[in-house]
């Protein structure tokens, strides 16, 4: 499961950043093993996008990876490993 967030860095830089978290569920079928586990997350900041971060945003999962569109902006990145996400820009 993923959940997109947006709104600024809370650090004092006030930079303004959008993320997609990454959920696993874990035992759905026994609440009494139930857990929510997360493997991290992909981050866009305005740095890193030459268009910025306010186009309409996609997320899509297809067997091990996870690729997130922002406009025309695709990050991807493995699901176990969303620390090493590549950013490709629009042409």
């Amino acid at each position: 499961m993923t959940v997109p967030v947006e709104g600024y860095l809370g650090d004092g830089s006030w930079e303004y950043l959008t993320r997609l978290y990454l959920f696993e569920l874990n035992n759905p079928g026994d609440p009494s093993t139930f857990t929510l586990t997360s493997p991290g997350f992909l981050t866009l900041n305005q740095r890193d996008s030459t268009e910025g971060i306010w186009g309409e945003k996609r997320a899509i999962l297809h067997e091990e990876a996870v690729f997130w569109t922002i406009g025309q902006t695709v990050l991807s990145s493995l699901w176990d490993n969303p620390q090493n996400t590549t950013v490709t820009p629009p042409p």
